[in-house]
């Protein structure tokens, strides 16, 4: 009959790749292979992904924040960097009463 292909519409890593510029590749090829893994990978995680969601539906009344990374700070930073860098040692004034013991290697 016919060869199984593989249809891409979208690839971070090639520009060339768009919905108006898709490339076609057979699965048996190099190319084809390649982009069937991860298309593979890619029903799997979704897959989860709804499994995940229908268990936090379940559980909870509304739905879950989604957060996109990096993540965006809206307070100021408190401490920053450079006050931990310009800090003098041992400035401690409390016995530490949990101290960490380190083994003797030879």
């Amino acid at each position: 009959m016919g060869r199984k292909v593989i249809y891409v519409l979208s690839d971070p890593a090639d520009k060339s790749i768009s919905g108006y510029n898709r490339k076609r590749y057979y699965t048996d090829s190099p190319k084809g292979i390649f982009y069937s893994r991860l298309y593979s990978e890619y029903l799997k995680l979704e897959s989860e992904y709804k499994k995940l969601l229908n268990e936090w539906e379940l559980m909870y009344k509304a739905k879950p924040e989604l957060i996109s990374f990096p993540i965006k700070r809206n307070d100021p930073v408190l401490l920053s960097s450079g006050f931990f860098k310009n800090a003098a040692e041992n400035r401690n004034e409390y016995p530490n009463e949990d101290p960490i013991l380190y083994p003797n290697f030879p």
